[in-house]
């Protein structure tokens, strides 16, 4: 039914996950971990609009938020922080969200997804009754989670812990910026003004994103320029040879005194 909120499939979409691989293309410019074992079974198509631009993007981000903090803890030398190159890099991200959900899109396929989403991060959280029943019960969510795998014949993810240790840091730093909190240079400034919520959240976010996908955004990006050529130089002009002079095998000249 067109009205059901649980109900994100329909004539023109009838496969969900094709529809939710789809989407994650289009809004992140990426694709699953296993999207190549999810498309055998669930054939989709790549938009050829989509925010491909979105991780060099937030990288690029959280780059600059983790030169600002480092800047902040340093007592002496130049401070290079820039408010305003955090501000720009967060409206960027706010224009590609936004756009992608004109005029209420998305918004059931979204609210299904994190709806199921949080249920699922929730059952591992603790040792909750369901944990319980497939006795998988552990001290961590990750060992939870690999349990379970097991039970089935399948592998956890060995990334598994910083991506649950990333999952709900990200979370708030990503509705925050989809909001348009941090479009105004005044409000950004916080991301990097040491001892705030908004600055401990994200140094959690900027730890645990290059522990799960290795990517170290903590390194400053170098910038490789080509040394400056010196004009050639003229070649000097050769001395003539030097004529070989005949001894009379004594090592002297004729006629040397």
């Amino acid at each position: 039914m067109p009205t059901m909120l649980w109900s994100p499939v329909s004539r023109l979409r009838r496969d969900e996950v094709a529809n939710r691989l789809t989407l994650y293309y289009w809004m992140f410019g990426l694709d699953i971990s296993h999207a190549q074992e999810a498309a055998a079974k669930h054939p989709y198509e790549k938009p050829a609009t989509a925010n491909r631009d979105f991780i060099p993007t937030f990288e690029a981000f959280a780059r600059e938020v983790w030169r600002g903090i480092i800047n902040a803890k340093n007592i002496s030398g130049a401070n290079d922080a820039d408010a305003a190159v955090i501000a720009t890099l967060a409206r960027r991200i706010f224009d590609m969200m936004a756009t992608r959900r004109l005029n209420g899109n998305l918004s059931r396929e979204e609210f299904r997804a994190v709806a199921v989403m949080a249920w699922l991060h929730l059952a591992v959280m603790y040792d909750s009754p369901a944990v319980v029943d497939l006795k998988a019960t552990a001290s961590s969510p990750e060992q939870r989670l690999a349990k379970m795998a097991e039970r089935v014949g399948m592998r956890v993810h060995p990334k598994a812990k910083p991506l649950f240790d990333l999952a709900q840091p990200f979370s708030s730093l990503m509705q925050q910026i989809e909001t348009g909190r941090f479009n105004d240079p005044a409000i950004a400034k916080l991301l990097i003004t040491l001892g705030n919520d908004l600055e401990l959240n994200a140094e959690k976010v900027i730890d645990q994103y290059a522990l799960a996908t290795g990517r170290d955004v903590k390194a400053q990006v170098v910038t490789v320029s080509e040394r400056a050529k010196t004009p050639a130089q003229p070649a000097l002009p050769k001395p003539p040879p030097r004529a070989l002079v005949r001894t009379n095998g004594q090592g002297a000249r004729p006629g040397a005194q």
